[in-house]
């Protein structure tokens, strides 16, 4: 019963340092926008998801892996336009 306590107050810590990306409506609302990626928050999502899986908890209704798809998708676009 430790285990996912520990779990929540990682994402906790994780959403008060860097905040998290929008979920998956809002990345697409921040392309269409032309905003870029804000990397902190990108890795922020990606530790709280591990650690929010890694403890047993769950994630919600938009699985973590669909969203950091995205996010690795903007990288590699906003990386090969720089080339």
């Amino acid at each position: 019963a430790v285990l996912p306590l520990l779990g929540g107050l990682a994402v906790s810590f994780f959403g008060r340092t860097g905040g998290f990306t929008p979920g998956l409506r809002g990345q697409f609302d921040e392309l269409e926008q032309g905003r870029p990626l804000r990397i902190d928050r990108a890795l922020s999502k990606a530790l709280a998801s591990i650690a929010t899986l890694g403890t047993g908890c769950s994630l919600g209704p938009e699985g973590p892996s669909v969203e950091l798809g995205v996010v690795c998708a903007r990288i590699v676009a906003a990386v090969s336009q720089l080339r």
